[in-house]
């Protein structure tokens, strides 16, 4: 399945949690997603994703990024990730990802967005 399948699919397979939607319920923000050069950016509101909007980004505003190869972001998304793949944190920590922008926004909902993150290992894991 490829990237931009994988994003789009984003929204109603995290809004279909109701867990993970209270879990954001208080998170209201724009974050950005890059998959080496393709860039996706994520509208939470009240922990609802409403939507994924594919780049080009030009003079739109997000709080924080999260930017990795498509090599990385697949090992990250798969069933059982390597060590170092297996969270955003260690992902950044390992050098693999770069974590920018308002961090504090990031680590204010830190399991929420960990959990977001990880949606699409769901997503994949139906494909056949």
């Amino acid at each position: 399945m490829d990237i931009d399948a994988i994003l789009t699919e984003l929204p109603a397979t995290m809004n279909a949690r109701p867990d993970l939607v209270r879990l954001g319920r208080h998170c209201d923000l724009e974050f950005l997603i890059e998959v080496g050069s393709r860039a996706f950016q994520v509208t939470v509101e009240s922990g609802h994703l409403t939507s994924v909007y594919q780049g080009p980004l030009k003079m739109r505003a997000w709080s924080f990024a999260i930017r990795a190869d498509e090599k990385t972001w697949r090992e990250f998304w798969s069933p059982v990730p390597r060590p170092g793949f297996n969270d955003i944190l260690a992902m950044a920590s390992y050098g693999h990802a770069r974590i920018e922008g308002d961090v504090g926004s990031l680590l204010e909902h830190l399991r929420f967005f960990k959990e977001v993150a990880q949606l699409p290992r769901t997503i994949l894991a139906k494909t056949p």
